[in-house]
């Protein structure tokens, strides 16, 4: 799965393991607790961002 091999890459670039895998469960290690929250807060800000430029956008400038 193209979503399994992406996370794996980014646990392999951040030197640990966001989830424990068993063969019939998966959950959040305490370092993936930590981090998803601030993923979130990160993708938050960044939809902001992308609103204000599209507001910018539409507004009109000028006399």
């Amino acid at each position: 799965m193209a979503a399994s091999a992406a996370l794996k890459r980014v646990e392999r670039k951040l030197g640990v393991d966001l989830f424990i895998r068993t063969t019939r469960k998966l959950r959040l290690s305490s370092a993936g607790e930590r981090y998803i929250p601030q993923c979130e807060q990160a993708m938050l800000l960044l939809s902001h961002a992308q609103l204000n430029i599209k507001d910018d956008q539409n507004s009109v400038n000028g006399e």
